[in-house]
């Protein structure tokens, strides 16, 4: 994360990474050994809080664990809803029902410029219409 894609406070936008492969790293690197230990610093620091991070929610959760436990121990196996009913629905979306919601607003964002296509298509046929009936006239005339 910090090397390949620049997300570190310290080293922000700033990509390390020799995606041609024609850097032999066991010779040299892009970047000083100064620079090196900046980025072994940033890795650190976000395993460190990361980690952290992770112990917290465990304790935090301790009880729903053992509830999760019993029943895997009940019932050997267990459903979305049995989760759901243990820690409670996700605090974000399913990626599915983010997928949806992107095509529904992708199709909502082009359903404009599909009206703006209707009337073209109205003045076509209502032209079409009117020759027609202007050559029915004049069939009716001779």
């Amino acid at each position: 994360m910090v090397s390949y894609y620049g997300m570190s406070e310290k080293l922000p936008n700033i990509c390390y990474y020799d995606s041609t492969g024609q850097q032999d790293s066991a010779f040299r690197s892009p970047y000083s050994e100064e620079r090196a230990k900046v980025i072994d610093e940033e890795v650190s620091a976000i395993i460190a809080t990361q980690y952290e991070r992770a112990k917290s929610i465990l304790k935090e959760n301790a009880d729903k664990h053992r509830q999760l436990a019993e029943l895997l121990l009940e019932r050997e196996v267990i459903f979305t809803e049995d989760v759901e009913r243990i820690f409670g629905p996700r605090p974000w979306k399913k990626r599915e029902d983010e997928i949806a919601d992107e095509e529904k607003e992708s199709e909502a964002a082009e359903a404009p410029k599909n009206e703006a296509a209707k009337p073209d298509e109205k003045t076509q046929e209502a032209q079409a219409s009117e020759e027609t009936d202007a050559n029915h006239k004049d069939e009716a005339s001779e």
